[in-house]
């Protein structure tokens, strides 16, 4: 999976997150190509979800007026297997009911409702380990780990 980031979280903790988000949804991380993530103004989140493309990009707020860190780490959470439910449901072959809005068409990736509901899943997993997976997620890999030793060492 591709991670475009232009948040100041670092790569490896969104790469982590939503590989966990897939792997509660039961879904391959193959399923997903490309995630991007990005900063918005205000305190609300945004996504959305590619699934022609396997591709998902969620917006997350820049500076919240309360809650921090915690408050953003949920937002990013929530969003992140909000769109990994759609891709799930998608990789599954869920459709939504015929839409008389838009011309006749079955809509891919299951409706909002039934994402919702696996989005809730997902997020009761995580409040009930939040310290754990964090930790595990903020860890960085042995590489990058390893350069910055390299890199104190040298100096």
């Amino acid at each position: 999976m591709k991670i475009e980031n232009t948040t100041d979280f670092p790569d490896y903790f969104l790469r982590r997150m939503t590989s966990w988000c897939l792997k509660q949804h039961e879904c391959p991380v193959r399923e997903l190509k490309t995630a991007t993530f990005r900063n918005r103004s205000g305190s609300t989140c945004s996504g959305r979800c590619y699934w022609w493309e396997r591709r998902i990009v969620c917006s997350i707020p820049r500076n919240p007026v309360c809650g921090g860190l915690e408050f953003r780490i949920n937002k990013l959470l929530r969003v992140t297997a909000h769109e990994t439910a759609h891709i799930m449901l998608y990789a599954t072959g869920s459709r939504t009911r015929v839409s008389r809005r838009h011309g006749g068409r079955v809509s891919m990736g299951g409706s909002e409702h039934e994402t919702c509901r696996h989005e809730g899943y997902v997020y009761n997993t995580f409040a009930e380990r939040r310290n754990e997976l964090i930790a595990a997620w903020m860890t960085p890999p042995a590489r990058i780990a390893r350069a910055a030793a390299s890199v104190t060492n040298n100096d």
